[in-house]
Parts: C-alpha cells; structure tokens; sequence
C-alpha cells in the first residue's frame, strides 16, 4: 500500500474536518438562525429547510426546489431571527409564508417573508422575476386605428394618426330598430335586425389629447372617452409628444414648461430606464398621459429625509393618466401619501406593475398614497410598512387610501404591516367598486396606536375599513393577524370593518388570527355614521369563508362569516346574508347566529365542494364541483382547495 508524507496525511485531515463542518452548516436544522444586522446582500448563507434550499440574506430569501421562489421580507436591523415554520405550501406550489420570531425578549414578531412561486424545468437556471405581461415595445410600429365598443369598451382606448379619417365603432341597439347619433362628426348608424350598430366615425381634424364620443339612442347618450394621437408610440418627433429615453430626460420632466401650459400632452417612455445611484425626487403633479409603452423604470430609490416628505413616489401626484408601466425593485420613504408610482391620484391608472418596498406613516400603499382613481390591471408585488416606531394608519398593498374609486383587475402579493385601517389591497375603501381582484398578501396589525383617536382597528385581507362601497368577483388567500393587539377590533379574512357595505361573488380562505371581533369573512359589521346621517346596511351574497380562525382571548361568540354586529341601535337588522356559507372545521367556535353576531350557514369541507349546496352560486361566476370548493371563473392564481 502506498504512503504519504505525515505533514501530507496531515493536510489531508484538515481537509475532511473542515468539509464536514461545511457539511454540518449545510445541513443545519428547521431552528437554525441567521443575524440580521446588516442590510448588505453579501454573506448569502445556505440552511437545507425539510430537504428545500433555502439561500438567505438579511433582505433576500430564495427558495429552490423545482422552481424559484423568491421573497419579500422584512429585516430588523438589530437581533437574531429564527425561522420557526414553513405555514403553507398549496399543491400549486403558488403561496409560502414564513413565521418567525425574534430572539429579543423571547417575544413574537410579525411574519417576516412571504413568496410567490414561478414553476420551472428542473435543471434550468433561476430566472430574474418577471412582472405581468405588459404590451410589447414596438417602437416605428404601423398606426391601427382600432375598433371601439361602445357597450363593452377597453379602458382608454387609442387611435392613431393615419386611420384617423375612418376610426370603426360598435355597440347595440337600445331596440331593434332606429337611428343612432354619433358626435363629434354626426354620424348616423341603423340598427341591425341582431340589435346591432357599426359606423365609421372621421377624426382625422381631432388635435392630440382626449375626445369624447357621444353617442344617442331614442333620447338616451352614452359617452365614451378616448384618446388621439398622430403616430404609434417613439416613432416619430410630433408637437405635443415628448419621448423619454434616459435617466436625465425622465428628470427634466420636472423643468418642462410645456407640461404645466399645455404644450405637451403626452409623454412616451421609449427605453427602459435604471435609477440605480440616484436619490429620486419626486416628479411634481402630473396632469398629462404618460405612457410606458412596456417599458421598466427600476431601481427607484425616494430616500427618507427629516422630517419625512409628504406626497412621495415617482411621481408627487398624479391628476392625469399613467398607463402600460413597469417600475421594479423601487424604495419609497415618507410620510402622508406615500406610493411607488405617485403619492396621490386624481385620474387614471391602467396596466401598471410595481415591486419593491414602501415605508409611510399614513395613507401608504404599493402604487399610491391615496386618492380618487380609476384602476385596472394593476398588480403589486410589494411590502408595505410603517417607517421605525411610527403608526401606520391606513395602509395597503395597492393603496392606503382609495374614495370614489373604480378599480378592476387588482392584485398584490407580499406583506402590508400597519397599526389601523389595513388591508390587502386597500387600507380604506370608501364610496368604491372592486371587481375581479384578489391579494394574496400577508396582512397584520401589530403596531400598538399611542393615539386615542387612532385606535387599532380594521385588519382584512382584502380591504381594512370598507365603507359605502361594493367588493365582487374577488377574494383573499393570504395570511391575517392582530393577535399581538389585546381588543382590536375588525379582523377579517375579507373585509376589517364594513360599514354600509356590499359583497357579492367573493370568498377568503386565509388564516385568520385575531382577539376580537373577528372571523372569516368580515371581523365586525357597523353603521356608516358622518354628520348625523346613518347608513347602516351591509349584505353579503353567494360568497364563503374556508380560512381557519383563531382567537387568542376567550373564546367569545362570534359569527362564522361576520364576527360581530354592532350593538349599535342603528344596526339591529340591518345585516343582510343570502345564500353564503363558512367551512365549520376551519372555525368550530362560530355560533349560528345569537345576538350580535352572525353566522350565514355552516357547512362541511364536502357539502362546500357539492353543487347542491352552493346552488345559488351562478356557473357565469362560479366554477363548482368536481371535489373542490368553488372558485371565481376568469381569476388567476386561486388555489384549488379540495375536502
């Protein structure tokens, strides 16, 4: 047999040592720790987690097993952090949420990461995330003139230059017969014997901005909004555009006069553009178009200043329209109306896509601040957080503050933390309508109020405080939790609080913990009170709750839909539930009904997934049967829950 030299066989030892303590350290347990001093993305260190990889970093955790998960996750600059438990992993692989606690003081912190799931082929390397398709760049493309709906039309539609002498609108007939008026040009179109009318309408005199079409019908006018300009997008040099291709350009916006007088109506994004090393300051209200053609502005970074700045974004505010934008890996910090996109909205949003990390006391969200807005296909992938030892008073994961709004098409994934009025997607939502929506992010209140006149209250997956408004067509799946507030109050898998308030077609299957007033659907249910008028009735129809609920006090009453119904004068009898149901095992306590609560009807896991019980639910809406529990048809990413 061979020899080797001692200092050889020596080296050799070492060697095997040392790899099996690397070993060791890859090997490390569900409990093992990571110190999350520094917000540095070096030192990735590696755990396996139930044979997943977990590659972590104080900011960053990926996981990877067959796919890619990456997460958003909150970071405490002092203090050991130990991952306790992987909470749920769907069949899908769709939604992971991470529990953790803190070493400090032995207590229990907020959920710290939560990850949305892109399936890959094994063997393929990771992938940089990608957002929600947006309309490709052609810059030079041929201008199409389009076709309108007037009954069913797209958000904003456009039309360009070289067709503009015969743009084609539709609709149908308020009748069989007659003549329909169409301005501006004067058209006149005749109902077909479907009921249907075509006419091509002449624009090629209309300057670049907004039109409004008109049209009348046996005395009776729909009007639709659209928008002309002479050319497809940065293919040519027309008054009235700018084209924007650059960091510089992007910030001379800020010192365009034509912008403020008129000149300019709308602005193209024509390149993608990255911020990175820039501190940004927010571009002042906007009025215009600014259309990002698919393109993405990333790396934006609004730092925080003292005392923080109000009105904090890309934008400070935006009065106009902003559509078909990407703004990725953002930074935002401030104080009232904090947003990636704008701190506050009076207008239009359409096709917009963020991510990134939004800090701000009150009215903070992941596209805005708050506002007065039109919403449709937004999605956010964000954490939203109140700034170090600071109230976090409504705040969401698209918008803290939402009145008078129509939003459609409406999602986010991540974490919305706050101390009073958060939800999922919207912290408030008064006097609005949501449809076709869903958030899937991990929503808790855990921030005491030191303010009397700020309690801490309306926590829901969806909307925190909803008022005069209706919620449809969507639904909720993340996380809910105020357990760490003694007596708050409005913790809800769908809806905090709900004043005067209607929903109609949705559902919530997240986990839901809370003290009081608390359950799967709605946590309480009040009277909308403002100048001495009472407006005191909320319904829920053909919707359900699956989430399990937990309560962390006595296990007070409570119902398995709404948690409780104010005792309130004004609110006996005026809660309204038809034809929806909770998951009984998911919430045992529930009572069915009793005075100051409400339950709807509790059903098994199997009587839920049965067409029979749910008949009410409309098969336009709802896809029913087939082992599982209903699901919304025409809406992405719901998990498939089977009994």
């Amino acid at each position: 047999m061979r020899s080797f030299h001692p200092r050889f066989s020596q080296l050799l030892r070492l060697i095997a040592v040392a790899s099996g303590l690397l070993l060791g350290v890859l090997l490390l347990s569900f409990n093992a720790t990571a110190q999350t001093g520094n917000r540095s993305t070096q030192g990735v260190r590696t755990w396996r987690i139930k044979s997943k990889l977990i590659l972590a970093s104080p900011d960053v955790f990926q996981m990877v097993k067959r796919g890619r998960i990456r997460f958003l996750c909150r970071a405490r600059p002092k203090g050991r952090i130990q991952i306790r438990r992987i909470v749920r992993l769907t069949k899908r692989g769709k939604i992971v949420l991470v529990r953790t606690t803190t070493k400090r003081a032995g207590r229990k912190v907020r959920p710290l990461c939560v990850a949305a799931f892109e399936s890959l082929v094994p063997g393929e390397p990771t992938p940089t995330a990608t957002p929600t398709p947006l309309p490709t760049p052609v810059p030079g493309a041929p201008s199409l003139a389009g076709v309108l709906s007037i009954t069913s039309p797209p958000r904003l539609a456009t039309f360009y230059g070289q067709a503009l002498n015969a743009v084609h609108f539709t609709g149908t007939c308020n009748s069989n017969s007659g003549t329909i008026q169409i301005t501006p040009g004067a058209v006149t179109a005749e109902c077909s014997t479907s009921g249907l009318w075509s006419a091509f309408v002449n624009l090629s005199s209309a300057s670049v901005g907004f039109h409004d079409i008109t049209v009348t019908q046996h005395q009776s006018s729909q009007g639709r909004r659209i928008l002309v300009r002479p050319s497809a997008p940065c293919s040519t040099t027309t008054s009235g555009i700018i084209s924007v291709r650059s960091a510089s350009e992007l910030e001379a916006l800020r010192t365009t006069s034509s912008l403020s007088t008129g000149e300019t109506f709308i602005v193209d994004l024509c390149a993608n553009i990255d911020l990175s090393g820039r501190e940004w300051e927010p571009l002042p209200t906007f009025t215009r178009v600014f259309d990002g053609n698919g393109f993405t502005i990333s790396n934006l970074h609004v730092p925080a200043i003292a005392p923080a700045q109000n009105n904090a974004g890309l934008f400070k505010q935006v009065n106009g329209v902003v559509r078909n934008l990407s703004i990725e890996n953002a930074v935002v910090n401030g104080g009232q109306n904090v947003g990636i996109l704008a701190g506050g909205v009076s207008g239009d949003l359409i096709n917009i896509f963020v991510s990134g990390q939004v800090r701000g006391a009150n009215n903070a969200g992941g596209v805005f601040g708050s506002g007065l807005a039109t919403l449709e296909d937004i999605r956010a992938e964000v954490l939203v957080e109140p700034p170090t030892s600071l109230i976090g008073r409504q705040i969401g994961g698209v918008a803290g503050a939402c009145i008078f709004c129509e939003a459609t098409k409406v999602n986010a994934t991540g974490a919305v933390y706050g101390t009073s009025r958060v939800g999922g997607l919207f912290g408030l939502f008064r006097s609005s309508n949501l449809s076709l929506s869903y958030s899937e992010a991990v929503v808790s209140s855990d921030l005491p109020s030191p303010f009397p006149s700020i309690p801490n209250e309306a926590t829901g997956g969806l909307i925190g405080l909803s008022q005069l408004s209706l919620v449809k067509r969507s639904y909720a799946e993340g996380e809910v939790a105020t357990t760490a507030i003694p007596q708050f109050k409005g913790t809800g898998g769908l809806i905090g609080v709900a004043e005067a308030s209607e929903i109609k077609d949705s559902y919530s299957i997240g986990a839901v913990a809370g003290s009081q007033d608390t359950s799967g659907l709605i946590g309480l249910v009040r009277p909308f009170l403002e100048n001495m008028v009472v407006n005191s009735r909320t319904r829920i129809e053909t919707s359900y709750a699956a989430g399990a609920v937990t309560l962390s006090s006595s296990p007070e009453p409570h119902g398995g839909l709404v948690g409780t119904l104010s005792s309130l004068p004004a609110a006996v009898g005026e809660l309204d539930i038809q034809h929806s149901f909770f998951l009984k095992s998911s919430n045992p306590n529930a009572t069915q009904g009793g005075s100051g609560t409400s339950a709807g009807v509790g059903v098994s896991a199997q009587q839920l997934s049965t067409p029979s019980t749910v008949d009410a639910f409309s098969p336009l809406i709802w896809n029913v049967g087939g082992g599982r529990f209903p699901r919304l048809i025409s809406l992405p990413n719901q998990v498939v829950l089977t009994r």
